[in-house]
């Protein structure tokens, strides 16, 4: 939901699309385990990456598991995109 509002070609949305995944990685992982490198790799991700990419970075982080298992559970699971409570 939060990607869908970015546009490329329109800094504002970036910007728009920066802030508020930010805000979601502090409620999916605590604001203290947002440490600088994070926060540096999702403003990266939400200029870049495809959705499934941000979802399977988050899972990764929040459940402490290696990118290879989140994508493996993500192909089993038949998931295609996660909603964050």
């Amino acid at each position: 939901m939060i990607i869908r509002r970015r546009n490329r070609t329109d800094p504002e949305t970036i910007t728009d699309v920066t802030y508020r995944l930010l805000a979601l990685g502090r409620r999916v992982l605590c604001a203290p385990a947002l440490e600088a490198g994070r926060e540096a790799r999702l403003r990266h991700l939400a200029t870049y990456a495809k959705p499934s990419e941000i979802t399977r970075t988050l899972q990764s982080w929040r459940f402490r598991l290696p990118d290879r298992a989140v994508r493996t559970l993500q192909k089993r699971s038949n998931i295609v995109e996660m909603r964050w409570a």
